[in-house]
């Protein structure tokens, strides 16, 4: 008679716990911002920046080889934005080595992740898991430089209130 009434209890218990749902997960990890940058090589390839802040401001800093040297600002569009950063959490950025093997004299990938309480960085990223080509990719083809973004002045590194 115990036998039953403890597994009847037992298996109340379990009922109870199994119609329960799941935990609500609070992320204290947010992205705050993603950069990519691509340095130079051993002959004329593109050196630039690219700064996605989550309110969808974006700040690209041109440094030679490209068409647009210098630090321009735009706003991104809301939804593009969210996908970039949303694309950077599905891939779990955040779990990637800091730093993969490279060829010196080629062009290099770098991120920079900012969390709202950690920063991550990824030296040679183009060498890392092809999910990080794809995401500089996904970012170069968003983030196209033309003549309506606002150039900013040199002395002004603080990114301005959308």
């Amino acid at each position: 008679m115990k036998k039953i009434i403890c597994s009847g209890f037992v298996l109340f218990t379990l009922g109870l716990t199994a119609c329960a749902g799941p935990k609500k997960q609070i992320n204290n990890n947010t992205i705050i911002a993603l950069e990519v940058s691509h340095g130079g090589c051993f002959g004329k390839c593109p050196v630039h920046t690219i700064k996605i802040y989550n309110t969808g401001l974006v700040r690209y800093t041109g440094k030679s080889y490209v068409d647009f040297e210098g630090v321009y600002e735009k706003k991104l569009n809301k939804a593009e934005m969210q996908k970039i950063l949303r694309e950077a959490e599905e891939y779990r950025i955040d779990t990637c080595q800091t730093e993969y093997p490279y060829v010196p004299d080629l062009s290099g990938t770098d991120f920079v992740i900012t969390y709202t309480n950690k920063t991550k960085k990824i030296h040679n990223a183009h060498k890392g898991p092809t999910f990080l080509t794809d995401l500089s990719q996904h970012i170069e083809t968003a983030v196209k430089v033309d003549k309506s973004w606002k150039k900013i002045p040199p002395k002004s590194t603080k990114p301005r209130n959308p």
